[in-house]
């Protein structure tokens, strides 16, 4: 490569976006003549020179077929020479480029092998027989037709293209419209004025416009239809359809009115057949230059990418001494890679063969799993039978109990009894559970231990060329101890029935002990009345004697006569000494009534308040006794439903308690398959650390000379 590259490798750094043609063709060349001899860049820069020199931009010109595409171009051309035939006719690419005058007018064919030949155009015969299917064979052998004519809107840059119709039933004539429409600049797009656009149509015109194409929409055949009526219509209704793509100019043409209107110079047809319109669109479309951009743009990017590479390969060649470091760079690192791979095959190996251990758990423990479960059976059988027999046997006792024949006390005795048989032998089960969990743990602990073992055996035998030291990692190996673990299985136990009899017991011995007290006050009461009664009585004795006997009434006499006739006659009795008696002795008895009418009384009122406190002591102990009784009937009633309803209960217990086991055992295989997944891990970080420095250690060996 020329040293002069390096010099010009900066115009990198001048480049702007966005040239315009000449410019990029000029900075094109000078890199042509910089690079033609570099045998790395050359073709790369010739290919670049080719397209900047050969750029060309079209307008192609497509539709449904048989919408008039042939005869708006001869309209544009003013001259019928391209085939206008009703059915599909276009088939070869027609170029139209621009010369400056009819009579430099002529075709150029070029054929598929690379060949080309030119003539003059004589008439339309000869045209039509290279580009239509009605043509001869020799269609079949030519690329594209190249027809040079004076055409105001185009210009050495531009080109116009008829193309066969862009919904051609033939694939070969489909294949090269749509590679055109491709390459095509800018879309000259013609529709059916008569029809207006159709589905077809709207889906083509998306599909342009989404490729950022420049889209003229012409509407042909307007000489078919009142134009101050029908054509506002047609333009509605397209640019309805068209709203959500694009907004759109729509050109209504007549290419017959137009053609007659340049053959007969006929400025009324010329202007009603709207050529000249469309004629000025697409002259301010060539004037403005927009059809090159896009191109331009294409090859200036491929051109700046090159431009990059070029400076990229001059900077690489000014230190060789850096190239060939990074060459031995890149060689070393590829004894790493290659290292690394042996490395990498040695660690996924390992890391198979711990990860093949996994599941090994579950399959030990359910086995001995199936053997509890069994067991539990058999229990749910015995358990059953004890809880018939006590049943039979509180059966005989209800009457008597609920008579208070039997104490309560022996029946809670025996029941508790009853239940601690079955406490203790599902305590045996839950010893047999423990047993077989424990005998579980310490077999696949065993295992675990042999299965690291053969792990390690099998590093030690693989086959492969990498150097490590595997009686260090046999130590590492060991430190990694798989720690014994104790089971504890938890059995819930059958609750007991509490009897509450004792409280109400105790309850009713206090009430007995008042009622004593009552009773004994009553009797105090009682004596009390008794000795004041006896008091009175004796007071009233001692009145008594000392009163004495009633006196009897003295006999009165009164005397009669005189003298010696005098003597004395019976004259009634003297009640006096009586009457007093009587007084005293009533004076004395109304004390003595009153005494006792008082001492009755007081002793009345204690009698009757101690009364109604035995009454209510008396009603306290029978609502107690009916208490007792109500409790010891609710109690009788509560353990006979247990008993008589205990093989639905055990049933369910028992179930529950398969299921507890069946859940503890998960549990326990959980743990353990938790603890095999930690020892596992643990065992591959260890041994994907130890693989990494055993091979950090053989790449810091590598030597590249």
């Amino acid at each position: 490569m020329s040293n002069t590259a390096l010099i010009f490798s900066n115009t990198y750094e001048r480049v702007e976006t966005k040239m315009n043609k000449n410019v990029l063709r000029s900075e094109i060349n000078e890199l042509v003549n910089a690079y033609k001899e570099d045998l790395f860049f050359g073709d790369e820069i010739e290919l670049l020179s080719n397209r900047i020199h050969s750029l060309e931009s079209s307008i192609a010109v497509t539709g449904q077929f048989s919408v008039g595409k042939s005869a708006l171009l001869n309209a544009l051309l003013g001259e019928e020479i391209l085939s206008t035939r009703r059915i599909e006719s276009t088939k070869v690419l027609t170029r139209i480029r621009s010369c400056p005058s009819r009579e430099e007018a002529k075709v150029t064919l070029t054929y598929l092998k690379g060949d080309s030949r030119t003539f003059p155009i004589e008439d339309i015969e000869d045209l039509e027989k290279y580009t239509t299917f009605q043509g001869e064979e020799v269609t079949d052998q030519l690329a594209s037709v190249d027809l040079y004519w004076p055409v105001s809107f185009l210009n050495e840059e531009l080109v116009l293209v008829d193309t066969p119709g862009a919904n051609s039933v033939t694939k070969s004539a489909f294949q090269t419209t749509r590679t055109q429409l491709k390459k095509s600049s800018a879309i000259l797009y013609l529709f059916n004025g008569q029809k207006g656009l159709e589905t077809t149509d709207h889906e083509l015109l998306k599909e342009f416009i989404s490729d950022g194409k420049k889209v003229f929409l012409v509407g042909t055949h307007i000489d078919r239809i009142d134009v101050s009526k029908d054509w506002d219509a047609v333009v509605k209704s397209a640019q309805s359809n068209l709203q959500e793509i694009s907004d759109l100019d729509i050109i209504g043409v007549s290419s017959i009115w137009g053609l007659q209107g340049k053959i007969e110079s006929n400025d009324i047809l010329l202007s009603e057949s709207n050529i000249t319109t469309l004629e000025a669109v697409l002259g301010d479309y060539m004037a403005s230059g927009d059809y090159h951009r896009a191109d331009l743009r294409s090859i200036e990017s491929d051109y700046m990418k090159l431009l990059m590479e070029i400076k990229k390969v001059e900077e690489d060649q000014l230190d060789e001494e850096r190239e060939i470091e990074e060459e031995r760079e890149r060689r070393r690192e590829r004894l790493i890679a290659i290292t690394e791979l042996d490395y990498a095959d040695v660690e996924t190996y390992g890391k198979t063969l711990l990860r093949r251990r996994e599941g090994s758990v579950r399959e030990m423990g359910s086995r001995l799993e199936e053997g509890v479960l069994r067991d539990g059976k058999d229990i749910l059988h015995t358990v059953t039978a004890s809880y018939a027999t006590f049943s039979q046997q509180l059966n005989s006792k209800m009457q008597e109990l609920a008579y208070g024949m039997i104490d309560v006390e022996s029946l809670k005795h025996d029941y508790i009894n009853h239940l601690n048989h079955v406490e203790q032998i599902y305590l045996e089960w839950g010893e047999t559970i423990e047993a077989s969990g424990h005998q579980f743990v310490e077999a696949f602990e065993a295992q675990v231990k042999r299965a690291d073992k053969t792990f390690l055996h099998a590093m030690k035998t693989m086959e492969n060329d990498v150097d490590i030291q595997w009686d260090h990692f046999d130590s590492i190996l060991m430190s990694i101890a798989f720690e014994p673990m104790r089971l504890d299985i938890d059995l819930t136990d059958f609750e007991v029935y509490e009897s509450q009899v004792d409280k109400e017991e105790s309850k009713r011995t206090k009430l007995k002990t008042k009622l004593s007290t009552v009773e004994k006050e009553q009797q105090q009461i009682a004596k009390t009345l008794d000795e004041q009664v006896s008091e009175v009585e004796k007071n009233k004795k001692s009145v008594l004697s000392h009163l004495g006997e009633r006196p009897k009434p003295e006999r009165q006499y009164r005397e009669t006569g005189m003298w010696f006739w005098k003597k004395s006659v019976p004259d009634g009795y003297d009640y006096s000494g009586p009457n007093r008696w009587d007084e005293r002795y009533r004076e004395m008895t109304t004390v003595y009534e009153q005494d006792l009418t008082r001492i009755n009384e007081v002793n009345r009122e204690l009698s009757m308040k101690n009364e109604r406190k035995r009454t209510r002591t008396l009603k306290e102990i029978d609502e107690l006794e009916e208490e007792i009784h109500s409790k010891r009937r609710a109690f009788l009633s509560a353990l006979y439903s247990i008993i008589n309803d205990q093989s639905k209960i055990v049933r369910e217990t028992h179930n529950e308690r398969l299921n507890d086991v069946r859940q503890e055992w998960e549990r326990l295989l959980t743990i353990q398959e938790e603890r095999h997944s930690t020892h596992l891990q643990t065992i591959e970080d260890k041994f994907v650390k130890f693989v990494n420095d055993s091979k950090q250690t053989a790449i810091k060996k590598i030597r590249v000379l």
